[in-house]
């Protein structure tokens, strides 16, 4: 069952098209990614879903009430002299299923009565995720959450997100290594269109693509990279790449602009 369907999207501000019949079909349970250039309509996009901003034509379809979203922003409002307790405390009286505050602040590995202009970066994000998820949602939106991390802090911030449980999650974010690591399936957006959509493994053809094998004074691509390496195995430096997610999405940008 779908957590999100979309159908025939479009939206344009004044003579500028920034979604032009998008459709989308996110499972319930399935972490989904967002992936394309500044300016390509991811942002317009997530935003319609989230019901922040208004669609000129298409369907859209939440299987979620508003109670049952829970939205992480790339840039949180400023909380003030808040603790990190009664921020959360704050948020979870929205919502008529919150879980326990403190539950949810040890879940994300915060001090309670820490100060939030104490905070990190990487500890403000982890409170942008408690105050996302205290209300229990089923459907989690995740706008760029790790722009800025250090690499130390973006994979601590995956592991939270793998640990959550039963939750439709849609991301969009422009580290591509952050989209295999998290998302089942990928959409690539170009120009407000999707140009590609799948698992990160297959995207683009990617599982199907030839192997490149390199040594010491050679390169060659190839559809047997086993057999080649047998005829070669004597060289040095051998080294057998595919093409990586990001190649496949710079080909797919640099197709359809």
């Amino acid at each position: 069952m779908s957590a999100i369907k979309v159908r025939g999207l479009r939206k344009s501000y004044r003579d500028k098209v920034a979604v032009d019949g998008i459709d989308l079909d996110i499972a319930q349970g399935e972490c989904f990614a967002l992936l394309g250039p500044n300016g390509a309509g991811k942002t317009t996009t997530v935003e319609i879903l989230e019901g922040h901003r208004s669609k000129d034509a298409g369907e859209v379809h939440i299987a979620m009430g508003k109670h049952e979203i829970g939205i992480v922003l790339q840039e949180a409002a400023d909380a003030g002299d808040l603790s990190v307790y009664e921020a959360v405390s704050h948020f979870a009286g929205y919502y008529p299923r919150a879980r326990e505050p403190m539950e949810v602040i040890e879940f994300v590995g915060l001090q309670a009565r820490s100060r939030i202009r104490a905070l990190s970066g990487g500890q403000r994000r982890r409170l942008d995720v408690a105050i996302g998820i205290v209300g229990r949602p089923r459907l989690l939106f995740l706008d760029e959450p790790t722009t800025g991390f250090d690499p130390e802090a973006r994979r601590q911030f995956w592991a939270l997100i793998k640990a959550l449980e039963d939750t439709t999650i849609l991301l969009t974010t422009h580290y591509l290594d952050e989209a295999e690591a998290l998302a089942e399936r990928v959409a690539v957006i170009v120009n407000g269109n999707i140009v590609a959509q799948g698992d990160p493994k297959t995207l683009g053809g990617r599982a199907e693509a030839k192997a490149t094998v390199r040594w010491r004074g050679g390169c060659e691509e190839t559809d047997d990279p086993v057999g080649l390496i047998c005829r070669v195995r004597d060289m040095p430096e051998l080294t057998v790449t595919r093409p990586s997610l990001e190649d496949i999405y710079l080909n797919l940008i640099g197709e359809n602009r």
